[in-house]
């Protein structure tokens, strides 16, 4: 599940190392700059295989990297971070969808061969077209429409953060822009927001409830 929503700045938690992010412009804008020198090392700090395996072409590479980038990406896939969103029928929580995760989720539900890999050590590259071709970003290859992928209002954020890095820089994580752009933004850029991301537990089940809201069960 993710949240339908950007999430305020004071429900942005704490690094493990104690440092709060950056806050934006506005209540739901925020950045890494405050926990990226200190609290964690990049891909090390990422030991959990499940985490891993969010990322896998990644890790499944060998890649390695102490970018500041890799640092965020460790913030984001910290389950101890943001354990204040994991439930008792939650196997975690983190601070938003992979890229990875975001191309396969899209593709299976609209039929289109979205893709995603590790071109380098640096992060992540995407393809629209099955992997015919790859690029650091593309433009407007998600349903502005469909909530879950896209936020088009900018009125809190102009696009949510997602916990991959971006090819591009070693400073660039992977982003969802609000007019469906699949994007990299700098760790630094202050116009992004959260979308916390629970994995709930596999006897768990949802009821529809038919408004567009459904009852954990």
């Amino acid at each position: 599940m993710i949240a339908d929503d950007y999430i305020p700045y004071n429900y942005i938690p704490n690094s493990s190392g104690g440092h709060k992010p950056n806050q934006g412009n506005t209540n739901y804008k925020a950045y890494f700059t405050n926990i990226l020198f200190d609290d964690y090392s990049g891909s090390a700090s990422i030991t959990d295989a499940r985490m891993k395996a969010l990322n896998n072409d990644y890790f499944t590479k060998g890649y390695t990297s102490t970018n500041q980038n890799m640092k965020a990406v460790a913030y984001m896939l910290d389950t101890n971070a943001w354990s204040v969103y994991a439930g008792e029928k939650a196997e975690y929580a983190i601070g938003g969808p992979t890229v990875e995760m975001l191309m396969k989720s899209y593709s299976e539900k609209y039929g289109v061969d979205y893709r995603a890999q590790a071109s380098s050590a640096t992060g992540y590259q995407i393809s629209n077209n099955g992997g015919s071709s790859w690029a650091n970003d593309t433009n407007s290859i998600l349903n502005t429409s469909d909530s879950t992928y896209v936020i088009n209002s900018t009125t809190k954020a102009n696009g949510v953060w997602l916990a991959s890095p971006s090819a591009y820089h070693g400073y660039d994580l992977m982003t969802v822009d609000w007019g469906g752009y699949v994007y990299y933004s700098g760790y630094d850029r202050g116009d992004r927001g959260f979308r916390p991301l629970v994995c709930l537990k596999s006897d768990v089940t949802l009821q529809d409830n038919g408004d567009g809201t459904y009852t954990i069960k």
